[in-house]
């Protein structure tokens, strides 16, 4: 007996089944906020291999909106049918839009445009299949920093780059897996 608790205390799969923490929608919103965009953000530049460039204004706020917009898309392709999680979206954005604010004095409406145009262009480069385009990884890269008015050709920091997003979101859906909605 003791064993078996044991093992279900430090294996989240029995029996091929995922046992999952039960959470409310607003608390599962403000955890995603916190662990995957305020505290996800120092080490980016870390993962990313931008070094000096993170220095950038441009570069971090390009972060910061795509850091948000992974959530977005992880929580609309995992929560499509579960009318539970209607309430993740707008929490998460509004979150975002006040951090916005308070750090570049943006509005509330610009935030929610430029994460929704993040989100589109990240889903371009996770839904892509890689043998249509080989130079994805690369190109979607290039693009990203140009658009924060960095240029960059080495193909290592560009793969890296690329990869990071869609680690970012596997890990994303991964930590999704771990928790049922329930009612507030």
């Amino acid at each position: 007996m003791g064993r078996e608790c044991l093992v279900k205390r430090t294996c989240p799969i029995i029996f091929g089944r995922l046992l999952r923490t039960k959470v409310r929608a607003s608390d599962l919103a403000e955890l995603l906020y916190q662990q995957c965009v305020l505290e996800d953000e120092p080490y980016a530049d870390q993962h990313l291999l931008l070094g000096q460039r993170l220095d950038s204004e441009a570069l971090r706020q390009r972060v910061f909106l795509y850091l948000v917009a992974s959530i977005i898309l992880a929580l609309t392709w995992k929560y499509r049918k579960d009318p539970r999680a209607s309430g993740l979206i707008p929490h998460i954005k509004g979150r975002a839009a006040d951090e916005a604010r308070r750090r570049w004095s943006q509005s509330e409406d610009y935030l929610v445009e430029e994460v929704d145009t993040a989100a589109i262009d990240l889903e371009h480069l996770l839904s892509t299949d890689p043998n249509e385009n080989r130079a994805l990884s690369f190109e979607w890269a290039q693009a990203w920093l140009a658009k924060a008015g960095h240029e960059e050709c080495n193909p290592g920091t560009l793969f890296a780059i690329s990869f990071f997003w869609q680690n970012q979101y596997i890990a994303l859906g991964r930590m999704l897996e771990r928790f049922r909605i329930v009612p507030d």
